[in-house]
């Protein structure tokens, strides 16, 4: 019987791919200003929707009496924790490039739950 030959890499072998983003016209996007955050065990999710300017009549007495409004989230980022990490270390660098460029943001007063 003729030996087996394994070609593949060892899994130890490492290497580093450089990944780089380019949307098209096309590419989706969505303008969103209101996001949370959660977790479990296995992953970090980010839902997130855009919020109305102006509230219908029936939004406005559900704020009225002190009650939260619900909505379904435009989309979900549902995100593994071992590259959570490395999408704050990006946020907080693009965010400090912000400020120096345009100044200051100002926060909106919004607390994470």
């Amino acid at each position: 019987m003729p030996k087996k030959v394994n070609n593949s890499k060892k899994a130890s072998d490492k290497f580093q791919v450089r990944v780089v983003l380019e949307p098209k016209p096309d590419t989706p996007s969505y303008y969103v200003n209101y996001m949370s955050c959660g977790h479990a065990e296995y992953d970090f999710t980010i839902a997130a929707i855009r919020l109305p300017s102006y509230f219908s009549p029936d939004q406005a007495a559900t704020i009225k009496k002190g009650e939260p409004l619900t909505f379904e989230p435009t989309l979900q980022l549902v995100i593994p924790p071992r590259v959570i990490r490395g999408l704050m270390e990006a946020l907080t660098i693009q965010v400090k490039k912000y400020e120096e460029q345009f100044g200051p943001i100002r926060s909106q007063g919004h607390k994470n739950e």
